[in-house]
């Protein structure tokens, strides 16, 4: 049960390193437009 924790962990940080790096990019690219359809900022 421990190794498929350790695992699980392994995996969701791997993908973390990954994701994290690509979404503030959207976010910096996104920041201070407007949302079309709401005419909110979009965050």
């Amino acid at each position: 049960m421990m190794e498929n924790l350790t695992e699980l962990y392994c995996l969701m940080d791997d993908f973390c390193k990954d994701f994290e790096p690509k979404m503030h990019e959207i976010l910096l690219n996104n920041e201070g437009v407007h949302n079309s359809v709401s005419g909110d900022f979009i965050f």
